[in-house]
């Protein structure tokens, strides 16, 4: 026997290694659990619901409603829906509604705003009002709904 075959025997294998780590990592699994487990066993059983208390509930009398308010004060201005005014262009369905919306709900907050078509390939400004004041064409890139120019593929 050479000396190498001595210090190869007395060293342990790579799988005597992965056996040794696997054994003390189930043994260590194991200890936890037979911590754990009672532990949670006692938590559950000190948390027992409490037995409800009896709560005696008054009858509610039926509410009348307000007589109306007489008076100029009383009367509301009557509902006005504002829309985008794009004079003789014709923007796409999804252009218009987002320019109606943006009027109705106020959300420009009395500015003017700007409306990308990618689907028509256009550009609109507005004013505060939502009266259309400039338009061009604008390349996109080509992707879908993204056409550079109206019916491309």
């Amino acid at each position: 026997m050479t000396t190498n075959d001595k210090q190869r025997g007395s060293q342990p294998s790579a799988a005597s290694d992965f056996a040794g780590s696997l054994w003390k990592g189930a043994l260590g699994g194991v200890l936890i659990l037979a911590i754990a487990i009672p532990v949670m066993r006692w938590r559950q059983q000190s948390a027992a619901p409490a037995t409800p208390a009896v709560v005696a509930i008054a009858p509610v009398a039926p509410v009348q409603p307000a007589p109306p308010a007489a008076g100029p004060s009383a009367a509301q201005p009557p509902l006005t829906f504002r829309v985008a005014n794009f004079g003789d262009h014709e923007p796409s369905r999804d252009a218009r509604n987002m320019a109606d919306w943006i009027l109705q709900s106020g959300d420009n907050q009395k500015r003017a705003f700007v409306i990308v078509d990618k689907k028509g390939a256009q550009v609109y400004v507005f004013d505060a009002n939502g009266k259309l004041k400039q338009t061009t064409m604008a390349l996109m890139g080509k992707a879908i709904g993204d056409d550079s120019f109206p019916g491309s593929i």
